[in-house]
Protein backbone atom coordinates (compact mmCIF):
# COMPACT_ATOMS: atom_id res chain seq x y z
CA UNK A 1 0.00 0.00 0.00
CA UNK A 2 1.40 3.60 -0.92
CA UNK A 3 -0.33 6.61 -1.01
CA UNK A 4 -0.53 10.54 0.21
CA UNK A 5 -1.94 12.54 2.38
CA UNK A 6 -3.85 16.25 2.80
CA UNK A 7 -5.48 17.83 6.17
CA UNK A 8 -5.47 20.59 8.39
CA UNK A 9 -5.26 21.24 11.55
CA UNK A 10 -6.33 23.77 14.44
CA UNK A 11 -5.22 23.67 17.95
CA UNK A 12 -6.88 25.48 20.80
CA UNK A 13 -4.35 25.42 24.10
CA UNK A 14 -3.27 21.57 23.81
CA UNK A 15 -6.14 19.99 21.73
CA UNK A 16 -5.67 19.53 18.45
CA UNK A 17 -8.94 19.70 15.90
CA UNK A 18 -8.51 18.64 12.16
CA UNK A 19 -9.83 17.00 8.93
CA UNK A 20 -7.92 14.65 6.67
CA UNK A 21 -7.98 13.38 3.39
CA UNK A 22 -5.78 10.58 1.90
CA UNK A 23 -5.54 8.07 -1.03
CA UNK A 24 -3.81 5.02 -1.39
CA UNK A 25 -2.92 2.28 -3.91
CA UNK A 26 -3.48 -1.16 -2.75
CA UNK A 27 -2.72 -4.71 -4.38
CA UNK A 28 -5.22 -6.51 -2.50
CA UNK A 29 -6.24 -9.85 -3.66
CA UNK A 30 -7.76 -12.86 -1.65
CA UNK A 31 -9.40 -16.02 -3.37
CA UNK A 32 -11.85 -18.92 -1.63
CA UNK A 33 -14.25 -21.76 -3.27
CA UNK A 34 -17.45 -22.42 -3.20
CA UNK A 35 -18.94 -24.37 -0.60
CA UNK A 36 -21.56 -27.29 -1.03
CA UNK A 37 -24.13 -27.10 -2.35
CA UNK A 38 -22.29 -25.13 -4.88
CA UNK A 39 -20.10 -26.16 -7.32
CA UNK A 40 -16.86 -26.89 -5.31
CA UNK A 41 -14.54 -26.06 -8.36
CA UNK A 42 -15.75 -22.72 -8.44
CA UNK A 43 -13.25 -20.33 -7.61
CA UNK A 44 -14.33 -16.44 -6.34
CA UNK A 45 -11.61 -14.19 -6.49
CA UNK A 46 -11.54 -10.73 -4.63
CA UNK A 47 -9.43 -7.71 -5.81
CA UNK A 48 -9.15 -3.88 -4.51
CA UNK A 49 -7.11 -1.39 -5.89
CA UNK A 50 -7.22 2.25 -3.85
CA UNK A 51 -8.44 3.09 -0.49
CA UNK A 52 -9.63 7.05 -0.32
CA UNK A 53 -10.76 8.15 3.60
CA UNK A 54 -11.97 11.32 4.51
CA UNK A 55 -11.73 11.80 8.27
CA UNK A 56 -12.23 14.44 11.11
CA UNK A 57 -9.25 13.62 14.13
CA UNK A 58 -9.36 15.13 17.32
CA UNK A 59 -5.87 14.68 19.87
CA UNK A 60 -3.91 16.30 23.02
CA UNK A 61 -0.86 17.55 22.05
CA UNK A 62 2.16 17.35 24.66
CA UNK A 63 4.73 19.60 23.16
CA UNK A 64 6.65 17.62 20.04
CA UNK A 65 3.59 14.46 20.24
CA UNK A 66 0.26 14.48 19.49
CA UNK A 67 -2.05 11.43 20.27
CA UNK A 68 -5.32 11.45 18.39
CA UNK A 69 -8.43 9.66 17.05
CA UNK A 70 -9.74 9.90 14.08
CA UNK A 71 -13.18 8.60 12.14
CA UNK A 72 -15.11 9.78 8.57
CA UNK A 73 -16.14 8.05 5.46
CA UNK A 74 -14.16 6.10 3.93
CA UNK A 75 -14.29 4.72 0.02
CA UNK A 76 -12.87 2.09 -2.39
CA UNK A 77 -13.43 -0.10 -4.98
CA UNK A 78 -14.07 -4.21 -5.24
CA UNK A 79 -14.03 -6.35 -8.10
CA UNK A 80 -15.22 -10.06 -7.67
CA UNK A 81 -14.20 -12.53 -10.21
CA UNK A 82 -16.39 -15.81 -10.04
CA UNK A 83 -14.29 -18.64 -12.42
CA UNK A 84 -15.91 -21.87 -12.70
CA UNK A 85 -13.71 -24.66 -14.61
CA UNK A 86 -14.90 -23.46 -18.52
CA UNK A 87 -15.77 -19.30 -17.86
CA UNK A 88 -15.44 -16.80 -15.39
CA UNK A 89 -18.09 -13.77 -14.85
CA UNK A 90 -16.76 -10.69 -13.36
CA UNK A 91 -18.04 -7.28 -11.29
CA UNK A 92 -17.16 -4.39 -9.41
CA UNK A 93 -18.22 -1.28 -7.54
CA UNK A 94 -17.20 1.42 -5.68
CA UNK A 95 -18.01 0.93 -1.68
CA UNK A 96 -18.37 3.74 0.13
CA UNK A 97 -18.07 2.67 4.29
CA UNK A 98 -17.24 3.88 7.63
CA UNK A 99 -13.41 3.99 8.80
CA UNK A 100 -12.08 4.61 12.51
CA UNK A 101 -9.12 4.41 14.40
CA UNK A 102 -6.05 5.95 16.72
CA UNK A 103 -3.02 7.48 15.76
CA UNK A 104 0.16 9.10 17.46
CA UNK A 105 2.31 11.97 15.91
CA UNK A 106 5.79 13.34 16.75
CA UNK A 107 7.21 16.65 15.41
CA UNK A 108 10.81 15.57 14.34
CA UNK A 109 12.18 18.74 12.74
CA UNK A 110 10.28 21.78 14.63
CA UNK A 111 10.34 25.54 12.37
CA UNK A 112 8.93 28.56 12.80
CA UNK A 113 7.58 28.21 9.20
CA UNK A 114 7.57 24.46 8.63
CA UNK A 115 7.27 20.62 10.31
CA UNK A 116 8.14 17.75 9.76
CA UNK A 117 6.46 14.79 11.50
CA UNK A 118 6.25 10.95 11.30
CA UNK A 119 3.17 8.98 12.46
CA UNK A 120 2.01 5.84 13.04
CA UNK A 121 -2.17 4.68 12.26
CA UNK A 122 -4.57 2.21 13.14
CA UNK A 123 -7.88 2.30 10.73
CA UNK A 124 -10.88 -0.44 11.11
CA UNK A 125 -12.67 0.32 8.12
CA UNK A 126 -16.49 -1.64 7.19
CA UNK A 127 -17.76 -1.38 3.94
CA UNK A 128 -21.06 -3.10 4.12
CA UNK A 129 -22.53 -6.03 2.26
CA UNK A 130 -22.80 -5.83 -1.61
CA UNK A 131 -24.51 -7.94 -4.20
CA UNK A 132 -22.53 -8.26 -6.67
CA UNK A 133 -23.00 -10.36 -10.13
CA UNK A 134 -26.76 -8.67 -10.12
CA UNK A 135 -28.55 -9.96 -12.24
CA UNK A 136 -27.51 -13.44 -12.26
CA UNK A 137 -25.71 -14.59 -15.03
CA UNK A 138 -26.34 -17.76 -17.29
CA UNK A 139 -23.99 -18.81 -20.20
CA UNK A 140 -24.71 -21.68 -21.81
CA UNK A 141 -25.15 -24.41 -19.14
CA UNK A 142 -23.28 -22.32 -16.74
CA UNK A 143 -24.95 -20.77 -13.99
CA UNK A 144 -24.01 -17.90 -12.14
CA UNK A 145 -25.72 -16.68 -9.19
CA UNK A 146 -25.92 -13.30 -7.28
CA UNK A 147 -23.69 -13.54 -4.15
CA UNK A 148 -23.92 -11.14 -1.19
CA UNK A 149 -20.20 -9.79 -0.37
CA UNK A 150 -18.96 -8.65 3.10
CA UNK A 151 -15.97 -6.25 3.17
CA UNK A 152 -13.90 -5.06 5.98
CA UNK A 153 -10.21 -4.40 5.99
CA UNK A 154 -7.91 -3.40 8.78
CA UNK A 155 -4.48 -1.49 8.32
CA UNK A 156 -1.72 -0.25 9.82
CA UNK A 157 0.42 1.95 8.03
CA UNK A 158 3.28 4.78 9.05
CA UNK A 159 3.86 8.02 6.81
CA UNK A 160 5.79 11.63 7.26
CA UNK A 161 4.05 14.86 7.08
CA UNK A 162 5.20 17.85 5.84
CA UNK A 163 3.28 20.62 7.74
CA UNK A 164 3.43 24.52 6.33
CA UNK A 165 2.49 27.23 9.13
CA UNK A 166 3.30 31.08 9.80
CA UNK A 167 5.51 31.50 12.66
CA UNK A 168 2.53 30.78 15.13
CA UNK A 169 2.59 27.66 13.77
CA UNK A 170 5.85 26.48 14.93
CA UNK A 171 6.04 23.78 17.89
CA UNK A 172 7.64 24.73 21.35
CA UNK A 173 8.56 22.24 24.17
CA UNK A 174 7.33 24.45 27.32
CA UNK A 175 3.30 24.92 27.29
CA UNK A 176 2.24 28.35 25.58
CA UNK A 177 1.54 31.02 27.88
CA UNK A 178 -1.47 32.07 25.62
CA UNK A 179 -3.53 30.53 23.45
CA UNK A 180 -5.18 31.82 19.94
CA UNK A 181 -8.61 32.60 20.78
CA UNK A 182 -11.48 31.86 18.42
CA UNK A 183 -12.74 35.01 16.72
CA UNK A 184 -16.06 35.73 18.40
CA UNK A 185 -19.30 34.04 16.96
CA UNK A 186 -21.67 36.44 17.75
CA UNK A 187 -20.55 38.50 14.94
CA UNK A 188 -21.08 36.65 11.89
CA UNK A 189 -24.98 36.02 10.49
CA UNK A 190 -25.98 32.82 8.92
CA UNK A 191 -26.35 34.77 6.13
CA UNK A 192 -24.79 33.09 2.92
CA UNK A 193 -23.75 30.31 1.32
CA UNK A 194 -22.14 27.00 2.32
CA UNK A 195 -20.95 23.42 1.10
CA UNK A 196 -19.64 20.75 3.13
CA UNK A 197 -19.63 16.98 3.92
CA UNK A 198 -21.95 14.51 5.81
CA UNK A 199 -21.92 11.24 7.46
CA UNK A 200 -24.40 8.48 9.03
CA UNK A 201 -26.88 6.08 8.85
CA UNK A 202 -30.13 5.27 7.03
CA UNK A 203 -32.76 2.54 7.39
CA UNK A 204 -35.14 1.33 5.20
CA UNK A 205 -38.72 -0.74 5.00
CA UNK A 206 -40.06 -2.09 2.18
CA UNK A 207 -43.23 -4.01 1.62
CA UNK A 208 -44.51 -5.44 -1.53
CA UNK A 209 -47.77 -6.64 -3.04
CA UNK A 210 -47.38 -8.76 -6.36
CA UNK A 211 -50.50 -7.52 -8.24
CA UNK A 212 -50.16 -9.21 -11.76
CA UNK A 213 -48.08 -11.97 -13.57
CA UNK A 214 -49.07 -11.24 -17.85
CA UNK A 215 -52.46 -10.56 -16.53
CA UNK A 216 -54.17 -9.44 -13.64
CA UNK A 217 -54.21 -10.96 -10.41
CA UNK A 218 -55.85 -10.70 -6.56
CA UNK A 219 -53.07 -8.89 -4.63
CA UNK A 220 -50.35 -11.30 -3.23
CA UNK A 221 -48.25 -10.54 0.09
CA UNK A 222 -44.60 -11.00 -1.32
CA UNK A 223 -43.47 -9.74 2.37
CA UNK A 224 -41.37 -7.15 4.00
CA UNK A 225 -37.87 -6.36 4.97
CA UNK A 226 -35.94 -4.15 6.67
CA UNK A 227 -32.41 -2.86 5.74
CA UNK A 228 -29.84 -0.57 7.30
CA UNK A 229 -26.53 1.06 5.58
CA UNK A 230 -23.99 3.57 6.64
CA UNK A 231 -23.82 6.28 4.25
CA UNK A 232 -22.21 9.61 2.92
CA UNK A 233 -22.33 12.71 1.34
CA UNK A 234 -22.21 16.27 0.61
CA UNK A 235 -24.55 19.22 0.68
CA UNK A 236 -24.31 22.77 -0.42
CA UNK A 237 -27.18 25.46 0.25
CA UNK A 238 -27.68 29.16 0.92
CA UNK A 239 -29.39 30.84 4.36
CA UNK A 240 -30.99 34.31 4.76
CA UNK A 241 -31.13 35.61 8.63
CA UNK A 242 -34.17 37.71 9.61
CA UNK A 243 -33.33 38.48 13.06
CA UNK A 244 -33.24 35.41 15.04
CA UNK A 245 -35.10 33.81 12.02
CA UNK A 246 -33.47 32.19 8.94
CA UNK A 247 -34.95 30.65 5.76
CA UNK A 248 -33.29 28.71 3.50
CA UNK A 249 -32.39 26.04 0.63
CA UNK A 250 -30.43 22.80 0.59
CA UNK A 251 -29.48 20.46 -2.06
CA UNK A 252 -28.10 16.84 -0.81
CA UNK A 253 -26.82 13.82 -2.17
CA UNK A 254 -25.44 10.65 -0.06
CA UNK A 255 -23.48 7.44 -1.56
CA UNK A 256 -24.65 4.41 -0.17
CA UNK A 257 -26.28 1.13 -0.87
CA UNK A 258 -29.04 -0.24 1.59
CA UNK A 259 -29.58 -3.76 1.26
CA UNK A 260 -32.57 -6.08 2.22
CA UNK A 261 -33.75 -9.39 1.41
CA UNK A 262 -36.66 -11.68 2.68
CA UNK A 263 -38.51 -14.87 1.52
CA UNK A 264 -41.68 -14.31 -0.19
CA UNK A 265 -44.77 -15.77 2.04
CA UNK A 266 -46.28 -18.09 -0.46
CA UNK A 267 -43.17 -19.15 -2.37
CA UNK A 268 -40.71 -19.45 0.85
CA UNK A 269 -37.72 -20.71 -1.10
CA UNK A 270 -37.90 -18.11 -3.44
CA UNK A 271 -35.91 -14.52 -2.04
CA UNK A 272 -36.85 -10.91 -3.37
CA UNK A 273 -33.98 -8.93 -2.59
CA UNK A 274 -33.94 -4.49 -2.43
CA UNK A 275 -30.91 -2.45 -2.70
CA UNK A 276 -31.54 0.96 -2.82
CA UNK A 277 -28.78 3.11 -3.96
CA UNK A 278 -27.92 6.56 -3.26
CA UNK A 279 -30.68 9.04 -1.79
CA UNK A 280 -30.62 12.70 -3.12
CA UNK A 281 -32.53 15.76 -1.56
CA UNK A 282 -33.43 18.74 -2.32
CA UNK A 283 -35.04 20.77 0.57
CA UNK A 284 -36.43 24.09 2.20
CA UNK A 285 -35.53 24.74 5.61
CA UNK A 286 -36.26 27.68 8.20
CA UNK A 287 -35.00 27.87 11.82
CA UNK A 288 -34.63 29.75 14.80
CA UNK A 289 -30.88 30.85 16.26
CA UNK A 290 -31.77 29.88 20.44
CA UNK A 291 -28.14 31.46 20.34
CA UNK A 292 -26.51 33.88 17.87
CA UNK A 293 -24.12 30.54 17.14
CA UNK A 294 -26.67 27.81 17.67
CA UNK A 295 -29.80 27.08 14.97
CA UNK A 296 -32.66 24.79 15.31
CA UNK A 297 -34.34 23.91 12.04
CA UNK A 298 -36.26 22.11 10.66
CA UNK A 299 -36.59 21.19 6.74
CA UNK A 300 -39.07 19.94 4.09
CA UNK A 301 -38.66 19.07 0.46
CA UNK A 302 -38.35 16.34 -3.02
CA UNK A 303 -36.31 12.70 -2.22
CA UNK A 304 -35.09 10.83 -5.06
CA UNK A 305 -33.71 7.25 -5.44
CA UNK A 306 -32.44 4.33 -7.34
CA UNK A 307 -33.21 0.81 -6.75
CA UNK A 308 -32.38 -2.89 -7.74
CA UNK A 309 -34.95 -5.42 -7.39
CA UNK A 310 -34.32 -9.07 -7.94
CA UNK A 311 -36.61 -12.07 -7.55
CA UNK A 312 -33.79 -15.44 -6.84
CA UNK A 313 -35.36 -18.56 -8.22
CA UNK A 314 -34.05 -21.83 -6.95
CA UNK A 315 -30.36 -22.08 -7.58
CA UNK A 316 -31.04 -25.58 -9.92
CA UNK A 317 -33.08 -23.80 -12.51
CA UNK A 318 -30.50 -20.74 -12.95
CA UNK A 319 -33.45 -18.31 -13.34
CA UNK A 320 -34.50 -14.72 -11.64
CA UNK A 321 -36.00 -12.03 -12.53
CA UNK A 322 -35.14 -8.47 -11.63
CA UNK A 323 -35.74 -4.74 -12.33
CA UNK A 324 -34.11 -1.32 -11.89
CA UNK A 325 -36.59 2.13 -10.98
CA UNK A 326 -36.01 5.20 -10.17
CA UNK A 327 -38.66 6.49 -6.97
CA UNK A 328 -39.37 9.19 -6.50
CA UNK A 329 -40.72 11.05 -2.78
CA UNK A 330 -41.01 13.37 -0.04
CA UNK A 331 -38.97 14.35 3.01
CA UNK A 332 -39.08 15.96 6.18
CA UNK A 333 -36.79 16.30 9.16
CA UNK A 334 -35.28 18.42 12.02
CA UNK A 335 -31.56 19.19 13.09
CA UNK A 336 -29.26 21.32 14.77
CA UNK A 337 -26.50 23.43 13.65
CA UNK A 338 -23.43 25.12 15.56
CA UNK A 339 -20.91 27.85 14.36
CA UNK A 340 -18.06 26.41 15.82
CA UNK A 341 -15.59 28.98 14.14
CA UNK A 342 -17.03 32.08 12.19
CA UNK A 343 -17.36 30.65 9.08
CA UNK A 344 -17.06 26.85 9.67
CA UNK A 345 -20.41 24.91 11.51
CA UNK A 346 -21.23 21.86 12.72
CA UNK A 347 -24.96 20.06 12.67
CA UNK A 348 -26.85 17.19 13.33
CA UNK A 349 -30.30 16.26 11.56
CA UNK A 350 -32.75 13.41 11.25
CA UNK A 351 -35.04 12.71 7.90
CA UNK A 352 -37.92 10.97 7.22
CA UNK A 353 -38.30 10.05 3.51
CA UNK A 354 -41.53 8.67 2.06
CA UNK A 355 -41.07 7.16 -1.38
CA UNK A 356 -44.72 7.00 -3.29
CA UNK A 357 -46.12 3.69 -3.96
CA UNK A 358 -44.92 2.46 -7.87
CA UNK A 359 -45.71 -1.13 -9.87
CA UNK A 360 -42.88 -2.06 -11.46
CA UNK A 361 -42.62 -5.00 -14.26
CA UNK A 362 -39.71 -7.25 -13.89
CA UNK A 363 -37.77 -8.61 -16.66
CA UNK A 364 -36.92 -12.43 -16.99
CA UNK A 365 -33.60 -13.01 -18.53
CA UNK A 366 -33.76 -14.41 -22.04
CA UNK A 367 -37.56 -13.85 -21.76
CA UNK A 368 -38.26 -17.57 -19.94
CA UNK A 369 -41.12 -17.12 -17.81
CA UNK A 370 -43.50 -14.70 -17.52
CA UNK A 371 -42.55 -11.68 -15.29
CA UNK A 372 -44.36 -10.44 -12.06
CA UNK A 373 -45.64 -7.34 -11.53
CA UNK A 374 -44.85 -6.26 -7.91
CA UNK A 375 -46.29 -3.06 -6.02
CA UNK A 376 -44.32 -1.53 -3.98
CA UNK A 377 -47.06 -0.50 -1.33
CA UNK A 378 -44.27 1.35 1.49
CA UNK A 379 -40.88 2.29 0.65
CA UNK A 380 -39.94 4.21 3.88
CA UNK A 381 -36.63 5.68 5.05
CA UNK A 382 -35.13 7.37 8.06
CA UNK A 383 -31.43 9.00 8.10
CA UNK A 384 -29.39 10.07 10.49
CA UNK A 385 -26.21 12.22 9.56
CA UNK A 386 -23.65 14.38 11.12
CA UNK A 387 -21.58 16.48 9.45
CA UNK A 388 -19.49 20.12 8.91
CA UNK A 389 -20.26 23.19 6.16
CA UNK A 390 -17.81 25.01 5.21
CA UNK A 391 -19.82 29.15 4.55
CA UNK A 392 -18.79 31.65 2.45
CA UNK A 393 -20.41 35.36 1.56
CA UNK A 394 -21.57 35.96 5.10
CA UNK A 395 -21.92 39.48 6.29
CA UNK A 396 -21.07 40.74 9.23
CA UNK A 397 -24.15 41.98 11.81
CA UNK A 398 -24.55 45.21 11.79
Amino acid sequence: MLGGTAGCNYEINNVVLGVEDDIAWINGRGSAHDIPPFNVRTINSIKQDWLDTLRGRVGLAWGRFLLYGTGGAAFTNVGLSVCSPLLCVSDSQIRIGWTAGLGAEWAIWPDPARTLTLKIEYLHADFGTGLFINPPVTVGTSNFVSRDVSFTEDLLRVGVNWKFAGTGGAISNVPREASRRLPPVQTWSWTGCYIGANIGGVWDKVSDIRTAQGRPLAPQDYGSDKGSAFVAGDQAGCDYQLGKWIVGVEGRYDWGKVNSTHAIPPFPRFNYNTTLNNLATMTGRAGYAVLPQALVYGKAGAAWTHDNLVVSIPATSGLSEFANVNFTGWTVGSGVEWLALPNVSLFAEYEFVDFHAKSVTFTTPGAIGTPDTITHSQKNVEAVLAGVNVRCCDRPIQ
